[in-house]
């Protein structure tokens, strides 16, 4: 009888412990869950505001507390609590830099890049096509650089037009205006050194070769389009005529040949070359080489009009009643 006492004694225990042991499981677990969850929504969720391709910067001098908040205010990160936690435990070895963010990534990520300098700015490809103003460059630039200031880019520039050259460029994401215009300031002194005895011999200022070769640039489209108005605008210049080119106008107040009124040709400005003799006081746009050599390759002919249709096919005239016919004929 006592045997059965103890047994059922043994039994009730085994089953009261057992009862408490699962309920301690299911605690842990729960409390092991609840932590897993926290850490998906805090550390391995990326906010639904992040934007990918975009530039974090980590000041030097720059503290755990004042990083982590900025990463959360720029919804990189879910947490600052945690951010500061996992970092701390990596070595909190901060680099200053500018990190891009390319890609979605746990807190554990964006701690790792920014005690390791892990920086990944690639070269981005930029092409800057002939015949661009500077303020049409800029705006480009900011469109494909990450937080280019294209103001401060255009007062940098503001002495520069027709002087940064149109060519393919590799920009860091992060390129600061002052990196650009070097670049593109270096890159047009080296194309015009294996011409500058070309320039020289033409004897005229670089400044009225880039200049006639910024209103080339708008007017012609092929090569020997460009040498031969090259021809009759230096003629012009040379017997004292007009040049009575409409290109300024689009730098000076925004209209083509198409949208041109007789009272845009009346209104006196330095780029208007109806009003006003010689060349505008500035390049009108960044020319490219083709158009600064035709500049200083003319061709010389008997005409002393030009006009062009909306395709680009350019027609020339002798005389001012032929050029009135080419009107007629062509500009419809």
């Amino acid at each position: 009888m006592n045997f059965r006492i103890r047994l059922a004694f043994y039994i009730k225990e085994t089953s009261a412990f057992l009862t408490f042991y699962k309920r301690e499981i299911f605690r842990g677990v729960s409390i092991i869950v609840s932590i897993l969850v926290i850490l998906f929504f805090f550390a391995w969720n990326t906010p639904s505001q992040f934007k990918k391709d975009t530039i974090f910067s980590v000041p030097t001098g720059s503290g755990l507390t004042e990083i982590a908040n900025n990463l959360k205010e720029d919804h990189v990160i879910r947490s600052a609590f945690w951010y500061k936690v996992f970092s701390v435990i990596y070595g909190n070895n901060l680099i200053a830099g500018d990190y891009l963010l390319d890609s979605y990534q746990t807190v554990f990520g964006i701690v790792g890049r920014l005690n390791r300098g892990e920086y990944r700015l690639k070269p981005i490809k930029v092409t800057i096509p002939e015949g661009l103003t500077i303020r049409e460059i800029s705006l480009l630039l900011q469109k494909q650089l990450h937080r280019f200031d294209a103001r401060h880019f255009i007062e940098l520039t503001k002495d520069k037009e027709g002087y940064l050259f149109p060519d393919t460029y590799f920009f860091l994401p992060n390129q600061n205006p002052e990196i650009v215009m070097k670049m593109m300031t270096d890159t047009f002194n080296k194309k015009l050194t294996p011409i500058a005895e070309d320039i020289s011999k033409f004897k005229k200022s670089l400044n009225d070769v880039i200049t006639m070769a910024s209103i080339l640039e708008e007017e012609g489209k092929s090569t020997r389009d460009r040498q031969i108005i090259a021809g009759i605008l230096w003629k012009r210049i040379a017997k004292g005529m007009p040049l009575q080119v409409d290109a300024p106008f689009r730098y000076s107040i925004g209209k083509d040949s198409y949208t041109l009124t007789k009272d845009d040709l009346r209104i006196d400005n330095p780029y208007n070359t109806y009003t006003r003799k010689g060349l505008p006081p500035t390049p009108i746009t960044n020319p490219g080489l083709d158009s600064i050599l035709a500049a200083v390759h003319p061709i010389t002919t008997s005409y002393y009009f030009f006009l062009s249709e909306r395709d680009g096919t350019t027609h020339y005239a002798t005389t001012y009643n032929e050029h009135l016919e080419n009107k007629v004929m062509y500009l419809r």
